[in-house]
């Protein structure tokens, strides 16, 4: 994650983009930016007091922050205003999510940015940059008398998550682990790209006596209803014997006051102080957020809910760990702290497989082997190419790719003009020149025995045929993020180089759809490297070789149809034959010939 040139380090860039819809979104991704700090330049987007509450936490770390409008809180009002708000607050939402997109992109001109971590925030995304999304919320729990367009919001998620390169669930994939239920575990993520990560918490563990009986965390509790349930909460305290702490959440005021009862009432906590008040209670009254949740459970504390109203999340949730006895959960009229306090010990702890040390790791290694480049070797059988070897192999040195991340193997085979001399002056450093016997099958063969072992693709490329700058670095971006898909051969989209008419720009878009929907290529073929072990060109072949090279790799994965405007090939071929008697004669060789006519029909070669 740490470049060097000429002694000097440079950090890469990492990109944290957190709602401030609720502070748990910006608690629990706390663990995932600290464990950065050390490796790169972090980057913070969010806004409100959830900046305020980032810059404090992270204050003399090397940060830097920006603020950019969040979304409306969906949830507001009650009767038919709710539900009138909620229309307005959606489509809020929408001109948002597209406000932050676009800031997004203004920021990576700026910077380059070497990964997007979002939480919450659904325009945070890059399609050149490897971008995730925490979220539990697969699903959302659709308020009372709206049920009838589940599906339909489930879609919006669906085309939603679609856009990032993978979901980081929170969560854990087992149902015995289960802590979000049916939140956290939705059908649609069968054709999603996700990982359960397991709880994530700014709370750390620590070693110090548990001497406060109860702590009251009421942040985030709706301000309408806030003083009269926070006065009513005091009231019942003040009955119930022992040390309690309150924290009102209150986020510009950081006072302290101690009652007559001896009840101690902060309005706003943060840091080590923060850490301190959770770590030192036996027993926690707070909201029912999904982050408080885990930061119970990273801290093995027993507690009792209590949801927002109207926070249909935080109400689901109360009623799943409820009936689980992980925690008492009551709604607000009833709440009765007492009792639950005295009855505490018929709860039952939940012991995850791992805390936030291991999900942080998870988070890493899924980020690192995202941002981890492909290693290309380009194959380029040359015979008789003196006319084009050069320009292809000046694109090859200009290719805006790490030089330790691909090599080219230019394979010289029977020429009798310039090729291999011509080559010869391209050679060092990741370029290398061959010379094996005659034969475009034997070419690539000879090429493949001598490509990297730590090579993960191998691009074989006709002598005619160039690659723009961008070319690996776009190819070696659409294979991460589609790494699911086990890719095992392709091809990619190919333009004409010297004739640019209409003709052929409509030829050429004729045969890239031909190619992409009948699984064949031509110009340019990918393959999987570990594959060449089990599939090689057939020697005995003298054209359309490919053919059956790409059949017999397609028993190992998916046909990958690269589209991108960046190669480009010679139309000679087309020009000297006619495109149409060029097609004729290709359909003929590669589908009706027999294997055997195949390796007895000579192979006109255009020079």
């Amino acid at each position: 994650m740490i470049e060097r040139f000429a002694g000097m380090t440079m950090r890469k860039n990492i990109l944290f983009s957190i709602s401030s819809l609720g502070l748990g979104h910006a608690t629990r991704t706390l663990a995932v930016i600290r464990a950065y700090l050390p490796t790169h330049e972090v980057h913070v987007i969010s806004a409100g007091y959830t900046l305020h509450f980032l810059r404090g936490e992270l204050e003399g770390a090397r940060v830097t922050f920006y603020e950019c409008k969040d979304y409306p809180p969906l949830e507001r009002g009650a009767g038919w205003k709710f539900y009138w708000y909620l229309l307005i607050d959606v489509l809020a939402t929408v001109v948002t999510i597209g406000r932050e997109q676009a800031f997004v992109k203004a920021l990576a001109k700026r910077i380059d940015i070497e990964c997007i971590i979002a939480d919450g925030r659904y325009g945070s995304y890059l399609s050149a940059v490897p971008s995730f999304l925490i979220s539990h919320q697969i699903s959302f729990v659709m308020p009372r008398g709206l049920g009838m367009f589940q599906r339909f919001a489930d879609l919006l998620n669906y085309i939603s998550f679609k856009k990032f390169d993978a979901l980081l669930i929170p969560d854990y994939a087992d149902d015995e682990y289960n802590l979000a239920g049916a939140l956290s575990h939705h059908p649609m993520l069968r054709r999603l790209n996700h990982h359960y990560i397991g709880v994530l918490s700014s709370i750390t563990p620590l070693e110090m006596p548990e001497d406060i009986d109860i702590l009251f965390s009421t942040g985030g509790f709706l301000s309408e209803h806030k003083p009269t349930f926070v006065n009513k909460l005091i009231e019942e305290a003040k009955a119930i014997p022992g040390k309690k702490v309150f924290i009102l959440g209150k986020v510009h005021d950081h006072g302290r006051q101690i009652l007559e009862s001896g009840i101690e009432i902060y309005s706003s906590v943060q840091g080590k102080e923060r850490q301190e008040l959770f770590n030192r209670a036996k027993f926690v009254v707070t909201r029912g957020g999904y982050t408080t949740i885990m930061d119970l459970i990273e801290l093995g504390k027993h507690g009792l809910l209590f949801p927002t109203p109207g926070q249909t999340e935080q109400e689901y949730l109360a009623e799943l760990h409820g009936r689980k006895k992980h925690f008492f959960a009551s709604s607000p009229e009833k709440v009765d702290v007492r009792r639950a306090n005295e009855e505490r010990n018929t709860l039952t702890l939940f012991h995850p497989p791992w805390k936030t040390a291991g999900s942080v790791k998870k988070i890493r290694a899924i980020v690192e082997e995202a941002t981890r480049p492909n290693f290309f070797s380009i194959i380029i059988p040359a015979h008789n190419e003196e006319g084009y070897i050069e320009e292809t192999l000046q694109h090859i040195k200009n290719l805006d790719y790490p030089l330790n991340a691909f090599e080219a193997l230019i394979i010289e085979n029977g020429s009798s003009d310039r090729t291999e001399e011509i080559a010869r002056r391209f050679e060092g450093g990741n370029v290398r020149v061959y010379q094996s016997p005659r034969g475009v099958s034997k070419a690539k063969n000879f090429g493949l025995d001598r490509i990297s072992e730590k090579s993960d693709w191998v691009v074989f490329l006709d002598a005619d045929t160039e690659l723009g700058r961008p070319f690996l670095r776009d190819l070696d971006r659409y294979l991460r993020r589609y790494k699911a898909q086990n890719f095992s051969v392709g091809t990619t989209a190919v333009k004409p180089l010297e004739n640019k008419s209409v003709k052929a720009r409509a030829w050429f878009w004729f045969y890239n759809f031909g190619h992409k929907i009948t699984g064949t290529s031509f110009a340019i073929q990918l393959m999987r490297a570990p594959l060449r072990k089990h599939v090689r060109f057939d020697e005995a072949i003298h054209f359309a070789e490919d053919l059956k090279f790409i059949k017999e790799l397609l028993q190992f994965g998916k046909f990958l149809y690269f589209p991108t405007e960046t190669v480009g090939t010679s139309t000679r071929r087309f020009d000297a034959v006619g495109w149409f008697r060029l097609y004729v004669r290709w359909t003929w060789q590669a589908l009706v010939l027999s294997k055997t006519e195949k390796k007895t029909t000579h192979y006109h070669v255009i020079r």
